[in-house]
């Protein structure tokens, strides 16, 4: 309490009242501009956020403490001052609630959300819905009890009939509590995730399976997006947990098709059949296989987009042979990569056998350098108050044979197939960007490893070898052999021979989930004009190959 003009209640109250509020014109002034002055020169953005949402509660908090102070004065002689006093401390306690809350949701989900995108643990991606959901609503439950103890309200009564209304919802509501269990269970178990295309069994749907994205995992019911006939759909989490489907995002984007043909059975040679199938399934420019060989048989392909005479995009077959191209300069860059990553491996597992002293830790940090300069890296020091570190960031001035520079290169040549929906190129630059930073996360920890083996001496080689696999499993493969196209004689008897083709179509994600059935379209009509071409004659029956089911395109004879 401020006494200055005087020591009577009431000159107490308004001594104190006036030396509050200039407090608070004080704490506006510094954060509307001293402060702000100040933050707006620092590097990152979190301390403006954190002032831009602490500003108007630090200003409300001043005025009602120095309300209850002045109020204070005054219990002498006013009556109903403690109802005051117990009244501006609820308040005090709703805007501390309101102002945690704010810092919660704005400052702490949102960098725990872009730390998620910036590492490949799947604990954070399954920590922030959670945090989303169920974060501010328990900070502003805890609020309005800290408020309602303010108000000198006996809870004891609240919390007992809390507990026996909780006992009778557990019973009326148990289907909905199962399915915000399941939705836990979801989260933490991660079977899928937001964007993730999956399959849903007749089991769950209650009719034939259907293609769907995962559009968000709710506290109840998921939100999913039916491809097949654009609309939303919304799935209790207990049908979800309990179900069997498929997750066409795992382990890749690459979608698995089979498209079935049949010949008649007199006069036809299978070699020459299944010859034909094999060239025109390579010549697709979308279906997964080796660059190399699909440039060779590209042109003998028809049916593709024609180019656009009204907006001069080019045809499909001259943007896939622009981007086929593209891609074996990636191809060959990955692969001399891995090379000098594994001449690396041969050198180290010779070099740390009697441990590695200073000049050999030099020599492999030399050669580690020259292979970031292959990835089109540059390290950079970052220091801090009593701190430094060394930091991997693209190199502006790379070569233009560096991996990053070809691959930003081959999405851009991809952006200009005419088949792409313009969301599409949001979608190419996320999945590139994310793995260029997380390739360049690993490259950075295995930095630190090479510049500084001490204690790690012996297991150098093994995080140089992680690394090769991590290239394998996630960034990409320059062959995969399982993935290439294969065409199969199927069946036969006295009337037609059966053939399959089984195939991988790029990327499911694309042209707005639709890209598998465009492909399919695309391949069958090109078959039946070789096999006219070739003589081939079809059966008069036509028959089905597969599970109409659980694949988009099987068939067509």
């Amino acid at each position: 309490m401020i006494t200055i003009l005087g020591n009577t209640p009431l000159d107490v109250f308004l001594g104190t009242l006036i030396g509050w509020g200039l407090g608070a014109l004080v704490t506006y002034w510094l954060t509307a501009y001293i402060l702000l002055w100040l933050f707006r020169r620092t590097e990152t953005d979190v301390d403006d956020v954190i002032l831009g949402v602490s500003r108007r509660p630090a200003v409300i908090l001043v005025i009602f403490y120095g309300l209850r102070n002045a109020f204070g004065a005054l219990e002498s002689i006013l009556p109903g001052s403690a109802l005051i006093d117990r009244v501006l401390w609820a308040i005090i306690a709703i805007t501390i609630t309101h102002w945690a809350a704010r810092l919660f949701v704005d400052v702490l989900v949102y960098y725990v959300k872009q730390l998620a995108e910036q590492t490949e643990a799947i604990w954070d991606d399954v920590l922030v819905p959670v945090l989303e959901r169920i974060g501010a609503p328990l900070i502003y439950l805890v609020g309005l009890f800290a408020a309602l103890q303010a108000l000198g309200l006996d809870l004891t009564g609240l919390w007992v009939a809390i507990g026996g209304g909780a006992f009778v919802l557990a019973f009326a509501l148990q289907g909905i509590l199962s399915d915000f269990f399941a939705g836990l269970i979801l989260l933490v178990d991660t079977p899928f995730r937001t964007g993730d295309v999956i399959v849903l069994p007749d089991t769950v749907t209650k009719g034939t399976n259907i293609t769907a994205v995962v559009r968000n995992i709710g506290i109840r019911v998921t939100h999913l997006f039916n491809v097949q006939n654009y609309t939303d759909m919304f799935i209790p989490n207990g049908a979800l947990g309990r179900a069997t489907f498929f997750n066409a995002n795992r382990p890749t984007t690459n979608l698995a098709a089979t498209v079935g043909f049949a010949a008649k059975r007199q006069g036809t040679n299978p070699n020459k059949v299944m010859a034909i199938l094999q060239e025109a399934v390579l010549a697709h420019p979308d279906i997964v296989g080796n660059p190399a060989p699909k440039l060779t048989a590209l042109p003998s392909v028809k049916g593709l987009k024609k180019k656009d005479p009204i907006t001069g995009a080019p045809s499909k077959k001259r943007a896939a042979y622009n981007r086929l191209r593209a891609e074996v300069h990636v191809n060959n860059s990955l692969d001399e990569i891995r090379k000098q990553l594994q001449l690396l491996v041969t050198k180290v597992k010779k070099l740390e056998l009697g441990g590695l002293d200073k000049e050999e830790v030099a020599d492999i940090s030399n050669d580690f350098d020259a292979i970031l300069v292959l990835v089109g890296l540059r390290s950079e020091e970052i220091s801090g108050r009593g701190w430094q570190r060394i930091k991997l960031l693209e190199n502006p001035d790379a070569d233009k044979t560096s991996l990053i520079i070809l691959l930003r290169s081959w999405i851009e040549i991809w952006m200009t197939d005419p088949n792409l929906y313009p969301e599409d190129r949001d979608i190419l630059n996320s999945e590139w960007d994310q793995k260029i930073r997380f390739f360049s996360n690993r490259l950075s920890n295995l930095y630190d490893v090479l510049h500084d083996p001490s204690g790690q001496e012996t297991r150098v080689d093994d995080h140089i070898q992680d690394l090769i696999r991590w290239l394998d499993d996630s960034f990409k493969r320059t062959q995969v052999m399982w993935q290439e196209p294969q065409v199969w004689l199927t069946s036969f008897n006295s009337t037609f021979i059966g053939f399959n083709i089984r195939y991988y179509v790029d990327n499911i994600r694309l042209e707005h989930w639709r890209r598998p059935w465009r492909v399919e379209s695309e391949l069958t009509k090109d078959v039946l004009r070789r096999f006219k071409i070739e003589g081939v004659k079809l059966p008069k029956a036509m028959y089905r190959s597969g599970d109409e089911k659980t694949q988009p395109g099987v068939f067509i004879t």
